[in-house]
């Protein structure tokens, strides 16, 4: 790694000394997008590669079945009108949303 650290956090690199202060403004998505892999130690470049691609992996499943889910929502838009609104900051955010929209909307 540069700096002569040779071993880093995910958190550490999203940081302002190694994403640059002209990033900083979105840091917030950054931080977002490696939830589950900020405490991980990267040691090479290929460690981001293998990091971010399970995370890329999980995003296009996700992203396909919001898309079934959209489809099948919108084939049934004259039987059901709902709209839950939010303030999701983070992951534990979106599943304590999700465990209250299944204990309202299952009954």
């Amino acid at each position: 790694m540069q700096g002569g650290k040779g071993k880093v956090s995910v958190r550490d690199l999203l940081g302002e000394t190694y994403i640059g202060r002209e990033y900083i403004h979105i840091n917030q998505q950054f931080l977002f997008s490696a939830d589950e892999i900020l405490d991980d130690e990267i040691r090479t470049d290929q460690d981001i590669e293998t990091k971010y691609s399970h995370i890329a992996e999980s995003f296009f499943k996700a992203r396909d079945a919001a898309l079934q889910n959209s489809k099948y929502y919108l084939s049934m838009v004259k039987d059901l009108d709902v709209y839950v609104a939010t303030s999701m900051r983070n992951r534990q955010d979106f599943r304590d949303m999700a465990d209250t929209c299944d204990k309202i909307f299952s009954r």
